[in-house]
């Protein structure tokens, strides 16, 4: 989502934020696979915007990892470990990541979530090690250090699991009083969407639902800080927006392509709008799912693209609309460093010879076994 929204985009600016405080990530359930659903939240505003914690039953070393973290400050996996006494790494990840989904912990750093992405972890695989050359013999380099340590009488620290990186912490305790929450979720919806209507409260799945942003909006517009009308065709009466969006609605130039993130605020369809129908009768939906893209030409859906692009569903027939949303897509591909996307199936049948495979062969992707595949570079 991150590097479509914002120009050169690099992962650090992100760590930049959480590592100086200004930025807190918490985790809001766990997904299927090493996934699961995150919310980036103000520090100064995180005790209203936050959810409160998951109440569930903790294991021991839950128990003790929240002793070890209660007292205040922030610890290193390592200290982690020599403080709840585990010599193991993997259930103590394990549990870290519990309560992360949880909504208890969180880190300094975004590095964790790329490491739980990324497979890295206790009982994975180790990534490859720089290798040096000596007397002849080719050795790992962490030898060569472990050696001159040993050399020195000096005891090697082991470095923490990627999906552990960085410091750990207990987050702070999410407010329970009702009216600066509600407050705080309706200037949260008018920054996010400029003009909030039901479907984009529902499709954020918020507690209270969209009673309690309807009663906070209609607040607001009593006190004259939003306006409330028709703004969007065919979504009734109950939309509201401020009068800097309106305005810029009016301004806003037609036109455009876009690929986002299906789960995008920007992106309307399954929230403000309906999904539009495929070309084609199917069972399968498009849905605002994490990993999910869309491609929107001249503000309507071209094509929707599943996790990893396996699964496409094409909206048009029309061959330019398709260039310039598979162009676009490629274009996005290429700023997320390191992402690879492979589309198999169109609608229901095979990637070759349908209406996206001469589009998507002329934005780059080659063919494969599998289907037509884009790596971006690293």
């Amino acid at each position: 989502m991150l590097p479509a929204r914002v120009a050169d985009y690099r992962p650090e600016f992100l760590d930049e934020l959480s590592s100086s405080g200004e930025v807190l990530w918490v985790g809001r359930g766990a997904l299927s696979g090493d996934d699961g659903r995150v919310s980036l939240h103000l520090a100064d505003t995180v005790h209203v915007t936050m959810p409160p914690p998951v109440d569930q039953p903790l294991d021991a070393i839950e128990t003790e990892l929240l002793a070890a973290l209660g007292g205040g400050g922030a610890y290193f996996f390592r200290q982690l470990s020599e403080a709840v006494g585990q010599t193991e790494d993997a259930p103590l990840i394990d549990a870290l990541w519990r309560l992360v989904w949880a909504g208890m912990l969180t880190n300094d750093t975004f590095a964790p979530v790329r490491g739980l992405l990324g497979g890295g972890g206790a009982h994975r695989a180790r990534a490859t090690t720089p290798r040096a050359r000596v007397g002849g013999r080719t050795v790992s380099r962490r030898v060569l250090a472990s050696a001159a340590a040993a050399a020195q009488g000096a005891r090697t620290p082991r470095s923490a699991p990627p999906r552990a990186a960085g410091r750990w912490s207990v987050l702070p305790v999410a407010s329970d009083v009702a009216t600066p929450r509600a407050h705080a979720l309706g200037e949260t919806l008018l920054e996010r969407y400029g003009v909030v209507t039901r479907g984009s409260v529902v499709a954020e799945d918020h507690l209270g639902g969209f009673a309690l942003a309807y009663r906070t909006l209609a607040g607001f517009e009593e006190s004259g800080r939003v306006r409330r009308g028709y703004f969007i065709d065919g979504q009734g009466g109950a939309q509201f927006a401020t009068s800097a969006a309106v305005d810029r609605l009016r301004q806003a130039p037609r036109g455009g392509v876009h690929v986002l993130a299906a789960t995008d605020p920007a992106n309307p369809f399954g929230a403000a709008l309906d999904w539009p129908e495929p070309t084609v009768e199917l069972a399968h939906r498009p849905a605002r799912k994490a990993g999910a893209v869309v491609a929107i030409v001249d503000g309507e859906a071209a094509f929707y693209l599943e996790r990893g692009g396996r699964t496409a569903l094409v909206f048009t027939d029309d061959d330019e609309v398709l260039a310039q949303g598979a162009a676009a897509l490629a274009e996005t591909l290429a700023r997320a460093r390191g992402a690879r996307f492979r589309v198999e199936t169109v609608n229901g049948a095979r990637v070759f010879g349908s209406v996206l495979d001469a589009p998507l062969r002329a934005a780059g992707f080659r063919e494969s076994p599998q289907g037509l595949r884009f790596e971006a570079r690293s």
